[in-house]
């Protein structure tokens, strides 16, 4: 998946930027505690095995699900809490995504741009700004999955690698031009529909 989701996050990185969906200070400071979240996250798989993991995935499918309904009440506020956004820390948020997508098999999206737009930042950067820093610390754990696990399953790859590369720059394109309301209603929708799916999943 990590293998696949470099190229498709590539192709999603390089939309945001040109619709400049994208604040690189954030983008900085999502990155560098993201990817070393990613190698641990990783490394943790390899020797833990996969049971650990889905147990940490449900886990934080819980949290994330908080943050759907969160980000979907923000839609209907009038004024955002620009206080959250200030106490927002970006470099203990990035560390756990990061390890946490490396290391349950996802979970950056809901996780860390779910808590970004609950916390008052802007959803088009919030959007965009995750997307990149998600392409870096993305290679960095396919990589490190490469020398610890191979390559394997390449019909899998390939198929999540034409599907993404190809929705990749008309989501971009809808993050740039919907309004700031319908924003936060569509991902607060979808962090509710995916959490929820997670944890069906994980109890049936």
């Amino acid at each position: 998946m990590h293998s696949a989701e470099s190229f498709t996050t590539a192709a999603g990185s390089a939309s945001h930027i040109k619709l400049k969906n994208v604040s690189k200070s954030l983008v900085k400071k999502l990155a560098i505690p993201g990817v070393i979240g990613a190698i641990l996250g990783a490394v943790a798989l390899t020797y833990l095995g996969e049971y650990f993991s889905k147990i940490t995935k449900t886990i934080i499918s819980f949290y994330t699900l908080y943050l759907g309904i969160k980000i979907l009440s923000n839609a209907f506020q009038t004024k955002q809490d620009k206080k959250l956004k200030k106490k927002t820390n970006l470099t203990r948020l990035g560390v756990i995504g990061g390890f946490i997508d490396a290391f349950a098999g996802g979970g950056w999206g809901p996780l860390v741009t779910g808590t970004l737009i609950k916390n008052s930042f802007t959803p088009r950067f919030a959007v965009g700004s995750s997307t990149v820093a998600k392409f870096i610390l993305t290679v960095t754990a396919a990589v490190t999955f490469i020398f610890t696990l191979g390559v394997q399953h390449w019909n899998i790859i390939l198929g999540l690698l034409i599907g993404g590369i190809f929705t990749a720059p008309f989501s971009a394109m809808l993050t740039a031009k919907l309004p700031v309301k319908s924003m936060f209603v569509i991902i607060g929708t979808l962090v509710i529909v995916m959490s929820s799916i997670t944890i069906y999943k994980s109890v049936f």
